[in-house]
């Protein structure tokens, strides 16, 4: 069963193009900084090469979060396998239940803001990962969140998964039979 995303998906994907496109303004801008100049690299003082460095920087910052942003925003597929991220068709992150090694959620308050975020940590970390722990981290902010949660708990129960759940966001981390 696959899990979207709710929202308007064009407008949230319309905000990480504009992020690409301000990094690509920020890379031109430090190639075109570098190509004006007609001193060579060696004779560059601290100051002028830390001004070069700077909007590259912001380039692959940029280019970093607006990518984190999206592959974030990726769908979630439960099956009899595991749980996976699906963006575009592309399956970018998968955890089989016999990997999985504990399943938590604690609540996130924010101003005008309040999700539920779930974590789920894999026992063996895979050859590829965005995370360096090689965990999943999604929130309930999606179509039919109540389905998941069943799902999740199933899963967990039948593989003999660890459920950990925090109540409030100062409280610590309980082991519960559900989430």
């Amino acid at each position: 069963m696959t899990f979207q995303y709710s929202g308007n998906v064009y407008l949230r994907f319309a905000g990480y193009i504009a992020g690409y496109v301000a990094s690509g303004i920020s890379l031109y801008y430090a190639l075109l900084a570098e190509s004006v100049r007609h001193i060579p690299v060696v004779q560059l003082s601290r100051q002028d090469l830390l001004l070069e460095v700077i909007p590259f920087l912001g380039f692959l910052i940029l280019l970093f979060g607006t990518t984190l942003g999206c592959l974030s925003q990726a769908d979630i597929n439960v099956d009899n396998q595991g749980i996976s991220r699906v963006l575009w068709g592309w399956t970018w992150q998968s955890i089989r239940w016999d990997n999985t090694r504990l399943i938590s959620a604690h609540p996130v308050i924010s101003k005008g803001y309040s999700a539920r975020v779930f974590t789920i940590f894999p026992k063996s970390k895979p050859r590829t990962r965005l995370m360096p722990s090689g965990k999943m981290v999604f929130t309930d902010k999606m179509k039919n969140a109540t389905a998941l949660v069943a799902l999740l708990n199933r899963y967990a129960q039948e593989n003999g998964i660890k459920i950990e759940v925090k109540e409030t966001m100062f409280a610590s981390l309980k082991s519960s039979s559900q989430l």
